[in-house]
This record gives C-alpha cells, structure tokens and sequence, in this order.
C-alpha cells in the first residue's frame, strides 16, 4: 500500500503529519505524484484540486483509489495551529466526508451570536479563482453580484482577497460593519455566520450550506438561517476539517479511506472525481 503525497514541503509540521499519519495506517510514502498507474488500495493526497494534482486526480479515478484534498481549516486551533479541511474528491464543501454527533463542534467552542438588524452595508469578498474548474471563483465575480446588491438597497463594499491585494481595513471591522455577506465560497462566510450576519454563497458548494444561503434568494429582506440549521452546518464543517493530531495519529486519513471504501456513510455525494 502506497499514499503519494503530493502537498508542498512547508510547513514542515503539516508535511510531517500527513506522512506519520499513513505511515501509521501501514503505507509507504511517496513524496510527489504517482509516477505509474496505481492501486485500489492505495492513496492520493493533494492540496486544493488544481492542474498542478492533475496526474493525481487522473491516477486515483482510474484506481479507484482515494483522493484526499487538503486546504487550510475552516474554524479552530490546536496550540496555535490550524486545522487542515479535508475531505474525499473535493475541497470547501465540494467532496464527501462523514458527520457524526456534535462533539466536534462543542470542543471548538464557538461563540454564536443571534442575527443582528439590518445594516446598509454588503460585503462582498473577492477569491483568487484557484481550485477545481466549477468550485473556482470567476475573475468577474464581483460584476455578477454588484448589480442585485445594488437593487436590493445595499451599498455594496469589496474586500480583496489577501492573497493579491493587503486590504486597508480588517476582517473583523468590515464584518462589524455589514449587514449581509456575499462570496463565492470564500471562509469569510464562516466567521459571518457566526457574527450572525445573513450570508450568501454563489459557488457549487460552501462548507457551511445550510446556514449559508444561496445568492439566487438575496433580496431586500435577509435571509438567517434557524438554530437549526446554523448547527448543523457548522457541525458539518466542524467534522470536514482535522488537527495536526488525528492526522498524525492517522484517523482523520482513516475516516475518509472508509468513507471511500463505504465502511462509513458520507454526508452527501458530492462532486466527484
């Protein structure tokens, strides 16, 4: 049984688990793609579903293997690192994992906050437009949904995504200041939500769907979602996503490796290879 791990050398404590982890799960390692065909026991491990995993991609669906995607978490720390999202052919929402009961979600402690009244303002957060070909934010994003803020009586405000342009002000402020919240699938869905600020999401899939409504129902009138359902998306992202230690220790690999093989259910059937 061989895991190809196809994940950037730094940081190093992220490299150093996912090995650990298959390892202990009674893998060999190869660091990089799988350079012949492989096996239906084998595993693939990629970070986002880009051109640069392709070979992956390609290898584990013709395998039948399964094909791990890895991002930065969603919510949470574990002495002071992140959590990594993982889940089964697809990334933010987009692949399969398995949910179970509210554990997870209690230890991470969120502080929920009820909806808070309507404020002029929308912020909109802008992606870079990397990922799969569906999941990947439009490079006119914010021309599509500018027009229907506008109409519904917001003053629409964008936030660039870190990643190419610093913003002059902080996440923190401009969520204080909003009263909706559009993205694509961007994780500022997440912090809104939990600031109880009515947000929408135009891609396929979000993480946080369910709570997060989709654009086609914006209007003037926010939409927040129940208690309801605002639990159980956040106990559904808060099962997507995995520290260090249950990835070092190998269980969070070996869910999904039984979520693949149907030893354990998926919460839904995603987007596929």
């Amino acid at each position: 049984m061989t895991a190809y791990i196809h994940l950037r050398p730094d940081p190093h404590y992220r490299m150093d688990a996912f090995v650990e982890g298959c390892k202990r799960l009674g893998h060999d390692v190869v660091l990089g793609q799988p350079p012949a065909a492989m096996e239906p026991w084998d595993i693939g491990i990629i970070w986002n579903k880009t051109a640069r995993s392709r070979k992956t991609v390609e290898a584990c669906r013709a395998a039948d293997a399964p094909l791990i995607v890895v991002e930065n978490g969603y919510y949470g720390d574990e002495d002071g690192l992140q959590p990594f999202a993982m889940a089964l052919d697809g990334h933010c929402g987009s692949g399969r994992w398995f949910v179970g009961d509210q554990s997870r979600l209690d230890a991470l402690e969120i502080d929920f906050h009820p909806q808070r009244d309507r404020i002029p303002n929308c912020l909109i957060a802008n992606q870079r437009g990397i990922g799969a070909p569906r999941m990947a934010s439009p490079h006119d994003f914010i021309d599509r949904v500018r027009p229907t803020v506008l109409s519904a009586g917001y003053e629409p405000v964008v936030r660039e995504h870190p990643g190419r342009h610093a913003p002059a002000v902080s996440l923190q402020a401009q969520l204080a200041a909003a009263g909706a919240v559009v993205v694509w699938s961007s994780n500022c869905a997440t912090l809104a939500l939990i600031a109880g600020i009515p947000t929408y999401y135009c891609a396929p899939h979000i993480i946080t769907q369910g709570a997060a409504k989709r654009f086609t129902t914006f209007g003037a009138r926010p939409v927040f979602p129940t208690d309801e359902e605002r639990m159980t998306a956040f106990n559904q992202m808060a099962w997507g996503q995995a520290f260090l230690s249950e990835i070092t220790s190998g269980e969070a690999i070996r869910r999904l490796v039984n979520v693949h093989t149907g030893a354990m259910p998926s919460c839904q059937e995603g987007m596929g290879l």
